[in-house]
């Protein structure tokens, strides 16, 4: 059955929804966890019932509500694809009744109740947080640990699909999880369990990102193994956005245990007390955490978030495909004057006394790491031989202006590891966002920059600084 487009909201709706602010924590901080033999288990604790005035224009709003039927029924998600197996076979739950079965809410009023209801989260929320997994990018063709739809391994295993491609492109999730925060709903930023550098590519700022596994363009920050420990920086600002977070978005993870799920889970234990708004996940699959949100929604993120911005009036066209898309614009300046000092650290904002370092990324151009990276802390193998130094250096020898990766290759320690450092650094420290470079030349050069526009500061929303 075809799906009905959403209405859009009105501003005298948003105003008003601000109001019910109030209503919707009191009604969170009323309702428990759910058991998952409850009718609502599908649609968050909110299904169970809004304010009715909330519900009567909600149920408006889905062509349900006449005068015999002042409350929408929510109907649960159909089975999109069944199994009887476990999402994960390296991660263990005590959720004995979970499984890799995917669902989808097709019911139309139901999904309509759920964007709607989403929407005026985002519009309520005081500092919103993505946090987002595997399966958000495996429509860019990158594979995942968890089993779904279309998996044909035998039996009590997982394909093996951990295809590595620094050249993927972004999912229209990720283009559209970028044009929410250029219209300011992601105030609290985005923990990425990925490594791929898409919200990046997308456009998302890359000091809003907190790559919490670590990153393919980030030197300083490699992929982190399991017996591995994650970067102080990274995991500072996970705690901090763990106690500060009024309302978390999972998509594509299975919250099957990892440090990095309590970003969500936090929220919602805050959601009973009535002092946040919980978490609502997106995901095709059941994830142990199901009995904790505020909002459920079963379906591709790809579809939701798109009907998401035309509800809330967010401009947004489809990328393009991969057979129609550009290679990137050849970046002119690989040279570029920064508000950083010698080490790559961030000048202080009011410092109009410090000059500025120019950052020489052109081909041949020494560089070294900062001292904050996580070599060794990611206990990956082929780092082991440089691990130990402080400052590894290296060359750079290549920009890939060739390819879809928009990255600068870079060897380092006279060819002992080769890395990738993202091309968008170099916007992203012109205008001072990360507090710390990830890397910076052996023998930097300073110029004084006058009427320059002063760096971002630690108390910004989607960055941190270094003691």
């Amino acid at each position: 059955q075809r799906l009905k487009q959403p209405r859009r909201i009105t501003m005298m709706e948003t105003t008003a929804q601000h109001r019910d602010r109030k209503v919707i924590l009191r009604r969170l901080k009323g309702v428990g966890y759910m058991d998952h033999r409850e009718p609502h288990f599908f649609h968050g604790r909110l299904g169970e019932g809004l304010s009715s005035s909330a519900s009567s224009m909600i149920a408006q709003e889905a062509g349900e509500h006449d005068s015999h039927s002042p409350t929408l029924q929510l109907q649960p998600p159909t089975v999109h694809w069944k199994s009887s197996q476990k999402p994960r076979d390296d991660h263990h739950t005590s959720a004995e009744w979970l499984t890799a079965t995917e669902y989808m809410d097709t019911h139309p009023p139901t999904l309509e109740w759920k964007i709607t209801t989403l929407a005026h989260l985002l519009l309520q929320s005081r500092r919103t947080v993505l946090y987002t997994g595997a399966g958000i990018s495996r429509a860019a063709g990158i594979g995942m640990a968890a089993r779904g739809g279309g998996d044909t391994s035998p039996k009590g295993t997982m394909a093996k699909k951990k295809k590595v491609s620094v050249t993927a492109q972004p999912t229209i999730t990720h283009h559209a999880l970028a044009q929410l925060h250029k219209h300011g709903h992601i105030q609290g930023g985005w923990v990425q369990q990925n490594h791929d550098g898409l919200p990046q590519k997308a456009g998302f700022p890359q000091e809003c990102i907190n790559e919490i596994h670590g990153s393919w363009f980030d030197p300083s920050n490699p992929v982190v193994k399991y017996s591995g420990s994650l970067k102080n920086h990274e995991c500072a600002w996970m705690e901090q956005q763990c106690q500060t977070a009024d309302l978390v978005i999972v998509l594509g993870t299975s919250l099957s245990g990892l440090t990095a799920d309590q970003v969500a889970i936090l929220a919602a234990e805050r959601s009973k007390k009535g002092k946040s708004l919980g978490m609502v996940i997106i995901n095709l699959q059941q994830t142990p955490q199901d009995d904790k949100t505020t909002l459920r929604i079963f379906g591709q993120s790809d579809v939701i978030l798109t009907r998401l911005l035309q509800k809330m009036e967010i401009p947004f066209s489809t990328p393009p495909t991969t057979t129609t898309l550009q290679l990137p614009r050849r970046r002119p300046r690989r040279r570029v004057l920064v508000p950083y000092d010698r080490r790559g650290r961030r000048l202080d904002a009011t410092d109009s006394r410090t000059p500025y370092m120019w950052w020489d990324l052109s081909v041949g151009a020494k560089v070294r790491l900062t001292q904050s990276h996580n070599l060794h802390g990611s206990h990956q193998p082929h780092y082991k031989c440089i691990s130990s130094i402080p400052n590894p250096g290296g060359i750079v020898t290549k920009w890939r202006d060739d390819d879809f990766s928009q990255s600068i290759a870079i060897s380092l320690e006279d060819g002992a590891v080769s890395v990738l450092l993202g091309q968008w650094w170099l916007d992203a420290a012109v205008r001072g966002g990360p507090s710390q470079l990830p890397l910076v030349n052996v023998t930097p050069k300073f110029q004084y920059k006058q009427q320059n526009k002063a760096p971002t500061t630690a108390s910004d929303p989607c960055s941190t600084a270094y003691p």
